[in-house]
């Protein structure tokens, strides 16, 4: 009993002393007056449906869209969403009368813009987690209920302390080592428990990931890479109104 007590309150404290030091990033306020909000909205009509042929090939459907917001302050509010447009997005959607999806309104002082950013997939995504969370736990039983907890501590985690602090400008090699280390701590010792075998997988851990640093590090420097291979990069430097580092998360 006092050895499970000690444990517990092991797992308290280096969790205790995580959140605790990344807390003045979450505490962060967005002081920026851009705003912006996503919610659900069903296609009630379409507006305006045409065909645009792609000069390097392939067609992309463009529509004109009348939806009907399904929660929050637009639930039963008509919403128009322009579609049609000289700027050709690849891989389009095409969505039909009844579909639901998720839109974004983006704001700046007294102009607003409404687009659809995907299909809501809710219900399938449903219907794949139960199937899975059910495998798991008939064929892991005790072990496999454990995983799951941990599962979602690690979304815990990653969601709620690890991108908040990479948004908030925080070097992505310590964020990244530390927030690894915690989150197969808590996986080793709450599927395996605190014994030899355990301490010994923690510590092989620990020494995989200082060498990862330390390879990581003098390569991105050999090889002078920049984390500006792509376009998207040029967007995440926008988040958050702070410089990232994207030769750290490289």
């Amino acid at each position: 009993m006092l050895k499970r007590f000690r444990n517990i309150f092991f797992f308290a404290i280096a969790l205790g002393m995580f959140f605790y030091s990344f807390s003045p990033a979450l505490a962060q306020e967005n002081s920026n007056t851009f705003e912006e909000e996503t919610f659900k909205a069903r296609v009630t009509k379409i507006l305006e449906e045409r065909e645009v042929v792609v000069p390097a090939g392939g067609k992309v459907i463009q529509q004109n869209l009348e939806l009907q917001g399904l929660e929050g302050e637009w639930k039963g509010k008509t919403i128009t969403v322009s579609g049609i447009d000289d700027l050709l997005v690849i891989k389009q959607a095409r969505y039909n009368k009844g579909d639901t999806v998720l839109v974004s309104r983006q704001a700046l002082g007294d102009e607003e813009v409404f687009y659809i950013v995907d299909a809501v997939r809710t219900t399938p995504l449903l219907i794949l987690f139960l199937l899975f969370t059910g495998i798991v736990v008939v064929v892991g039983r005790k072990k496999g209920i454990k995983a799951l907890v941990i599962l979602g501590v690690t979304f815990f985690i990653i969601l709620n302390i690890m991108i908040p602090q990479l948004v908030a400008g925080t070097d992505p090699l310590l964020v990244s080592v530390a927030g690894s280390f915690v989150i197969l701590l808590l996986a080793i010792v709450g599927t395996e428990g605190w014994n030899r075998q355990s301490k010994i997988a923690m510590v092989s851990i620990l020494f995989s990931l200082a060498a990862i640093v330390i390879l990581s590090y003098i390569f991105t420097l050999a090889a002078r890479l920049t984390g500006f291979g792509s376009e998207e990069a040029i967007y995440i430097t926008m988040i958050g109104g702070k410089e990232i580092n994207m030769q750290g998360l490289l």
